[in-house]
């Protein structure tokens, strides 16, 4: 199986993802420091994991799946629109966002992590 086969394969029916050791792991992340890039982006609130777990993955299918991107658009798509739905009625956000800005944050997470795995 794909890698990335395996990461969508933890989306729940919402279109969400769940923060934790099995997705993190999927995603060859440290949970301590994906958890601590949330905070930064989003502040230490727990209804916001999901949400950071859901840019995680989208921005992961973008970064390292893109060749297979017919296959999983579709997930992509339900990731999104929960993410909107979230994102309309989530106060406890720092700030105003957009789910762009969201896989953006995610992308430089993910960016920076592979390149201190590289130097290592």
């Amino acid at each position: 199986k794909k890698g990335w086969r395996l990461v969508v394969e933890g989306q729940k029916f919402d279109g969400r993802f769940e923060f934790g050791e099995e997705l993190m792991g999927l995603l060859e992340l440290d949970i301590e420091q994906a958890r601590e890039a949330m905070k930064v982006w989003c502040g230490a609130n727990t209804q916001n994991e999901a949400l950071w777990a859901t840019a995680l993955v989208l921005a992961y299918l973008e970064l390292d799946a893109r060749a297979s991107a017919q296959e999983w658009e579709m997930i992509a798509a339900k990731s999104k629109e929960w993410m909107k739905t979230q994102l309309d009625s989530n106060v406890n956000i720092n700030k105003p966002t957009t789910i762009p800005e969201w896989i953006q944050q995610a992308s430089l997470f993910l960016n920076n992590h592979k390149k201190k795995q590289q130097q290592t």
